[in-house]
């Protein structure tokens, strides 16, 4: 199960480096170095059909105003922020949200290498996962979720288990989560991070000891069913004897 949870980490990494380049490499093409609202909008809007972990965009102009917007997304972000971390030619990540949702912002530089501003993504957690999970096989005795600081189910294999509480975890937000795994019951969860903001508990469940109880509970009750038929044979095998021998 540890490595398991290695495994799911590094999907998870994959995808969101994945989500990371997509961006990176649209804000370097040619439709991003605009003057006016020609392409871009084309493109944001293929990008959402193609992975529709994405929820939206906003393109950020170098002043600093928004310029456009595609999909679903929320002006209430910290802009200020995003604004002066791509402008330093760096990537900005925000924190999760109560919906499960983060943004990343990378910066569009031109060809000549100036700032023309910067191209904002929604990106939902919850979709971001799916496409982990289709490709891992915990077979029928697991089950894995992911919870949030809050102790809150915001994905599971199970869907109608999203939003229900998961108590057998202990937070300490004091603790060094950086190789942090912890065995509780028939659970196993460690923490997840990237870049520090986008934060929550991978957690496997284990049915293998139910399983295995049930599987014994199966074999007791077979062994005695054998053990009775055999009585009952021998005890039929003794009459029939008496009765050949005319024993009293």
């Amino acid at each position: 199960n540890i490595s398991m949870l290695k495994t799911i980490s590094l999907a998870l990494d994959l995808e969101i480096k994945s989500a990371k380049e997509l961006l990176m490499n649209n804000a370097d093409s040619p439709a991003f170095y605009w003057q006016y609202d020609v392409k871009e909008r084309e493109v944001l809007n293929n990008i959402m059909k193609k992975d529709s972990y994405f929820g939206g965009f906003i393109i950020l102009f170098e002043t600093g105003d928004i310029l456009m917007k595609v999909g679903d997304i929320s002006e209430k972000i910290e802009m200020r922020k995003i604004y002066n971390t791509t402008k330093s030619r760096e990537i900005y990540v925000s924190y999760l949200d109560k919906r499960s949702e983060f943004y990343m912002a990378v910066p569009i530089i031109n060809e000549t290498g100036k700032y023309r501003g910067a191209l904002i993504a929604k990106i939902k957690l919850k979709k971001l996962l799916e496409y982990v999970f289709e490709r891992i096989d915990l077979g029928i005795e697991r089950t894995i979720f992911i919870v949030d600081s809050n102790r809150t189910i915001i994905k599971d294999k199970y869907t109608a288990n999203e939003g229900k509480s998961f108590r057998e975890i202990t937070i300490n937000k004091s603790q060094d989560f950086s190789q942090y795994t912890n065995i509780k019951q028939n659970s196993i969860y460690t923490v997840y991070k990237y870049d520090k903001n986008v934060t929550f508990f991978i957690v496997i469940k284990e049915y293998i000891a139910d399983s295995f109880s049930y599987v014994d509970n199966l074999k007791n009750d077979a062994e005695q069913i054998i053990s009775e038929s055999f009585v009952q044979f021998d005890n039929t095998l003794k009459k029939e004897a008496q009765k050949s021998y005319n024993i009293t």
